[in-house]
């Protein structure tokens, strides 16, 4: 019997730890709010980036696309170029759809979305969008920042321990930062083998993707006119490629869809100005330096746009 008490009071004494434990660190994100964004996993990041936007406030801009438009984001270019005023909801490896889905599904609205339609006819990721919204977790990680993936413990220490080695040794304080012209960029190692398995990859569009492209710029298009009706601007935007792939037969023919879905005179469209001078790493990525100076240039024709 005493063995047995003492037992219980063990697991109570072990429930109210793991309760302390549980309440601290909910109060110490709640106080320090870290911002860490994970990068060595592109599903958990997609995840973690989208958990942010949802369950937060609501910027008056917001960026949605594929990793093309995950370029401009601030893990990825490791400065915020964008400025706090626009949000980059693109997704690696993911699509403009899921991006608008998202920004529909929350009760509040940007008031200037930019879709990315380098790839815009990709379908939306309905497990994302299911795992996003999914209840008790929604309601539970919007009062408990400890249950939010960004949060999870271990996940946090490796971002944050990678964030600090890449800031003060990678690149330590005071160290020169990269130009953001692309005249100033260094050469790519192996881009000549990387642009050839691009180009391979761009070459011919045969007929069930044809269809995909064809199906997914109209789907896109309904969630790019529901923003619209509730009075959302909404400028669509070709990042810059190298030559060789912007005219490819894909490459081609997608762009050829985008504006047949979204012709200028009726939908408004993003001026790059000077496209063919943004390097890539292979050919359809932005390198960061490129990235620093396209996301600067948004950056300034949103806010310009807004303060009309």
């Amino acid at each position: 019997m005493i063995r047995k008490i003492g037992n219980r009071f063990f697991v109570l004494r072990v429930v109210i730890g793991a309760l302390a434990i549980f309440a601290g660190y909910n109060v110490l994100l709640a106080v320090v709010r870290p911002q860490a964004t994970p990068s060595s996993d592109l599903g958990m990041r997609n995840r973690v980036v989208a958990e942010r936007y949802f369950d937060g406030g609501v910027a008056p801009a917001v960026i949605v696309g594929s990793s093309v438009g995950f370029r401009l984001s601030p893990d990825f270019l490791q400065a915020d170029a964008l400025g706090p005023r626009i949000y980059d909801l693109a997704l690696g490896g993911g699509s403009a759809a899921s991006g608008l889905a998202i920004v529909l599904r929350k009760d509040d609205l940007p008031r200037t979305v930019v879709v990315e339609t380098n790839f815009g006819y990709r379908a939306d990721d309905p497990v994302l969008l299911r795992e996003l919204v999914a209840e008790p977790r929604l309601t539970l990680r919007r009062h408990l920042p400890a249950l939010r993936l960004e949060n999870r413990p271990v996940d946090l220490l490796i971002t944050s321990a990678w964030s600090w080695l890449r800031t003060t040794i990678v690149r330590p304080p005071g160290a020169a930062t990269p130009a953001p012209g692309a005249p100033d960029e260094p050469a790519i190692a192996g881009f000549a083998d990387r642009l050839a398995v691009t180009l391979s990859q761009n070459i011919s569009v045969p007929a069930p993707l044809r269809a995909e492209i064809e199906t997914g710029f109209d789907q896109l298009g309904e969630r790019v006119d529901a923003l619209r009706v509730r009075n959302v601007r909404v400028i669509l935007m070709q990042f810059p490629m190298h030559p060789t792939i912007a005219a490819s037969t894909l490459q081609q023919y997608s762009l050829g869809q985008a504006q047949k879905r979204f012709p200028p005179e009726r939908y408004e469209w993003f001026p790059v100005a000077d496209d063919a001078s943004y390097r890539t790493d292979d050919g359809l990525h932005l390198t960061r330096p490129s990235g620093h100076r396209l996301a600067t240039a948004l950056r300034r024709f949103v806010e310009d746009a807004q303060a009309r």
